[in-house]
Order: C-alpha cells, then sequence, then structure tokens
C-alpha cells in the first residue's frame, strides 16, 4: 500500500524535524555539521526554500521553512535527507536506513506560535545542555558563525532574542507585548 501524500501547503511556515534511526548520531564531527549545512543551502538554492531557524543537534534536527508553493517542502525535505543519507552512508561505510521515518512537519498558525516555534529551536541546544547560550552552539541559526542563508522572519524576534533562549522561565509575551501581557 502506497504512502498517503503529505498535504504541505505554500506561503505557511512549518516546523520540520527528524531523528536518526534508533537515535543514532546524524552528525559526529565538526565535518559532519558544516556539510549538512552546505546541503541545506544548495537544496535551498535548488528548490526555492525559505528558511527562518534552524537547529543540528546530534542525533536530530529541526527546521523552520517557509515555502513559497505547495508541496516545495516535500520536495526540499526529500532532497535534503536524500542527499545526506547517500553521503552519510558512503562517509560511514553504512548500507540502509539514516532517518527514524519521513520527516515531521507541523504548520504553524499564528505569530505566538512561531515565535514559540523558533524560540524552541534556537533553544534545543540549551535545553540539552550542550551550551549554556544558544549563540554558542555552532549549528545554529541563534550562531553568529552560522553559515546558512536565513530568510527574514515575518514576525520578528524581540531585541533580548537571546537572553529568552538562555532562560526558559523567562515569559516570552511578557519580552514580546510588554509586562502587562503576562
Amino acid at each position: 500500500m502506497p504512502r498517503r501524500r503529505r498535504e504541505v501547503s505554500g506561503g505557511h511556515v512549518y516546523h520540520v524535524l527528524n531523528r536518526g534511526v534508533r537515535r543514532s548520531l546524524l552528525f559526529k564531527t565538526p565535518c559532519d555539521y558544516r556539510e549538512f549545512q552546505g546541503l541545506m543551502g544548495r537544496a535551498a538554492e535548488r528548490l526555492s526554500m525559505r528558511m527562518l531557524a534552524y537547529v543540528l543537534m546530534p542525533n536530530h534536527w529541526h527546521l523552520v521553512l517557509w515555502p513559497e508553493r505547495d508541496g516545495a517542502v516535500s520536495a526540499y525535505m526529500k532532497w535534503l535527507a536524500g542527499t545526506h543519507a547517500c553521503h552519510f552512508n558512503q562517509r560511514n561505510g553504512h548500507t540502509g536506513a539514516v532517518y527514524q521515518s519521513r520527516f515531521r512537519s507541523v504548520p504553524v498558525y499564528d505569530a505566538i506560535q512561531l515565535l514559540r516555534v523558533l524560540r524552541y529551536v534556537e533553544a534545543n541546544p540549551v535545553r540539552a545542555r550542550l551550551v549554556a547560550r544558544a549563540d554558542c552552539w555552532d549549528w545554529s541559526s541563534a550562531s553568529p558563525s552560522s553559515r546558512v542563508l536565513l530568510t527574514p522572519s515575518p514576525v520578528p524576534r524581540p531585541p533580548q532574542w537571546l537572553d529568552l533562549l538562555a532562560d526558559p522561565t523567562l515569559d516570552l509575551m511578557a519580552a514580546v507585548f510588554g509586562p502587562e501581557s503576562a
């Protein structure tokens, strides 16, 4: 029985993620991370994809994508994950699945949800205790040394964004709309 076709509409933002099969490592060395960043850029050029944020973790990744046309997320992910899996298997002398399943994509419906998703994605290495501050994780859009071209978000991040990423107890809504909104 064939898989159900995914309906991912253009013009909407999506939180897209995937994990290594059996939670295995996808990225073992800085070179592995840099290669994936390069593939993200090549995929975006080939398939016209807008990226708002990303994080690459040792055994998974999160992307915040804003496609212009219907079906673009699936085409982008097919090329990116397929190319990465081929490179990964070749480099490591493996065969078979690299990812646990097809990617997951979760639509983002409004500005508040978008800010929450952006925070969730960029704060991932802080929550995992890999770094104290998100801007210290080189494999994320929060890093000043990010090698991936980002599209400006339709909802701008507040000025104290890096502090919000570092401390999950800080109230996002109060930071965006002022203390009276909390």
